[in-house]
């Protein structure tokens, strides 16, 4: 293992434990020490970016799908997945951040120190496979860290984790077919896993739940959320191999950023990135598709985000068709992206509490926009990139290269024109998957916020359905 390197301030360990059962000073730090164990890239990282894409969407608005496709291409920097959890660390998040939301001004960027580590730790690209023992060395590491931060309640050491993972690695390629499978790997390594950690549960993860049967088929299905408080944001991420950058690729190659919750700190990220060219890239999807989904996923084991006691929400949250039918958890878990003034929407029905997460982040996005001459602007629909027919997502994303600057060719293309199975998702997306449950979305489409924004977004409001059916 490489000797520990630099870590986050101690302003980095000012979580006080309002998160829930425990998320204090101690905690951050055993995150740091496992992270100091593969130091980051490159000091001053967020003053060494110079090209900067946000894409920018709602919750279940496609933009995981849309991302990966952009890891594809060897030309980007990317983080391993959403970076909520760093955040959460740096003190940045509800509640501690202040603002009463995900929303960052600013000035925040003046303690954001802790998130500069973070990051830096973090950056880099996919990559393949592991071709020596000292990417094995610095993968048990992340792997490592990632565990504890989606099990804070549970205690992983760095060689019991490195272990789990040459075991997989050394089945026969008849039982595994390795690294290179990156589902058949991790379910496979947790399975190990939860023998010493049994609340570990693959079903938590962004893997495909048929393959989880056949592999690990006493894996219990759960219900509500994994832990008491949370690091990471369920789906859960599988870690896999990673291609660390040089110094001088993170101050040429662009940056791209894909977190729904950023529509909210777009102010913090012109602070926190001063030498940067930010591009901002407005991912849509319909407001009754993403409703839809929403609503699923409220309503699902996972995308559980904020655990919102009484004390900070005011009282508990009493959201229809939610917080009824989950009692156990539904007055005090909030999911998916928290905007300003999501309290007034805690007794609500639930329908009415997707169409206000949805409006919202676009909303944020076309007001930081209209606001600020600093940012090049770029709109892409969902139903024009991912669900568009080959030839019509490779027009897209070759338009989309050539405006981020990149070329359009290799691990990008294949990936564009072949498309990618669902991510973070519950189902294939499709169109118009709504209108089984019309009867609840339409009405909602029709309401004179909803309207008016899918105008300024390019979309209709589709012709109602008659007779009830699909």
């Amino acid at each position: 293992m490489r000797e520990p390197g630099g870590g986050p301030t101690r302003a980095a360990a000012s979580i006080d434990g309002e998160l829930g059962v425990s998320a204090g000073p101690e905690f951050v730090a055993a995150l740091t020490d496992i992270a100091r164990r593969t130091p980051p890239a490159i000091s001053r990282f967020r003053h060494r970016v110079r090209n900067l894409v946000l894409v920018c969407s709602s919750s279940r608005g496609g933009s995981s799908v849309f991302a990966e496709m952009l890891r594809h291409s060897d030309d980007l920097l990317h983080f391993r997945a959403e970076i909520n959890p760093f955040f959460v660390l740096s003190g940045l998040s509800w509640p501690q951040s202040g603002t009463g939301s995900d929303l960052l001004h600013a000035h925040h960027a003046a303690r954001a120190d802790a998130l500069d580590f973070w990051l830096s730790w973090d950056v880099g690209g996919q990559a393949e496979r592991l071709r020596d023992d000292a990417e094995l060395d610095r993968f048990a590491v992340h792997l490592t860290w990632r565990l504890q931060a989606q099990w804070p309640e549970e205690r992983f050491e760095i060689d019991e984790v490195h272990q789990r993972a040459v075991e997989v690695l050394r089945e026969p390629k008849e039982n595994h077919p390795g690294i290179e499978s990156p589902q058949h790997f991790h379910i496979c390594f947790l399975k190990r896993l939860r023998l010493a950690h049994p609340r570990v549960n693959p079903h938590y993860y962004d893997l495909d739940p048929a393959l989880i049967r056949r592999l690990d088929p006493d894996a219990p299905l759960p219900e509500g959320p994994p832990s008491g408080f949370l690091i990471e944001e369920p789906p859960f991420v599988a870690t896999m191999p990673w291609a660390v950058p040089t110094a001088e690729e993170i101050e040429s190659r662009p940056l791209v950023i894909k977190t729904p919750s950023n529509v909210y700190r777009l102010p913090f990220f012109r602070a926190f990135f001063p030498n940067a060219r930010i591009r901002v890239l407005h991912l849509t999807r319909h407001a009754a598709d993403c409703i839809n989904g929403l609503y699923d996923g409220w309503r699902y084991r996972g995308f559980f985000s904020h655990p919102v006691q009484p004390a900070l929400a005011g009282r508990e949250l009493r959201i229809g068709s939610y917080s009824d039918e989950q009692p156990a958890w539904g007055g005090s878990w909030w999911n998916f992206d928290l905007p300003p003034g999501w309290q007034d929407w805690i007794d609500a029905p639930l329908e009415e509490v997707c169409a206000f997460q949805w409006r919202s982040a676009h909303e944020a996005v076309l007001d930081w926009v209209r606001s600020t001459d600093s940012a090049e602007y770029l709109r892409v629909s969902f139903e024009e990139s991912v669900l568009a027919p080959p030839a019509k997502r490779r027009e897209l994303f070759e338009r989309l290269a050539a405006w981020i600057g990149v070329p359009y060719r290799g691990p990008l293309a294949r990936a564009v024109e072949a498309g990618l199975p669902p991510i973070m998702a519950m189902a294939p997306p499709r169109r118009e998957r709504w209108r089984a449950r019309a009867e609840l979305i339409e009405p909602l489409l029709r309401e004179s916020a909803t309207r008016e924004l899918l105008a300024r977004l390019g979309y209709e409001v589709p012709a109602r359905q008659s007779g009830g059916g699909v």
